[in-house]
């Protein structure tokens, strides 16, 4: 067995013999803090601190997200803003992947989320399409 080999299994061996009591103390630590009203300034402290980590963390997280899951990410997100009152999400992300694969998105170029009527996204009111084709259907007629 080599050096390397060695301190592999020596490290599983250590971290499989004390995970339960690392995983113990953390979740004290998280409730010892969160009860005294201390967690969001220990995730303040730690975002600041943390910034690149946490930038690299979820640049990898949304290029490995599959491009249904971005969307329909996006789609929540935008219902989310105060400038779209009125309008939320009715939809789970497995009904928005089996949408997904009706319309063919992965074929897509550049797809996006058309509601065929104003109102909220549900099931029966979303298509999946080119984002050039919704652009046409948005457009501001001019006036002469």
């Amino acid at each position: 067995m080599t050096r390397k080999e060695y301190q592999k299994k020596y490290v599983r061996q250590h971290y499989l013999k004390y995970r339960d009591l690392y995983l113990k103390r953390s979740k004290e630590r998280r409730l010892r803090l969160s009860a005294t009203g201390e967690w969001q300034d220990y995730q303040k402290k730690y975002g600041k601190k943390n910034k690149m980590r946490i930038k690299e963390r979820m640049r990898i997280y949304w290029k490995n997200l599959p491009k249904w899951k971005k969307l329909y990410q996006y789609m929540k997100a935008r219902c989310e803003r105060p400038n779209y009152s009125g309008v939320s999400v009715k939809i789970t992300a497995d009904e928005f992947k089996s949408i997904w694969d009706e319309y063919k998105g992965d074929i897509l170029r550049c797809p996006c989320v058309h509601r065929i009527e104003d109102g909220n996204y549900s099931k029966g009111n979303i298509r999946v399409m080119e984002f050039k084709e919704h652009a046409k259907l948005h457009r501001r007629k001019k006036e002469d």
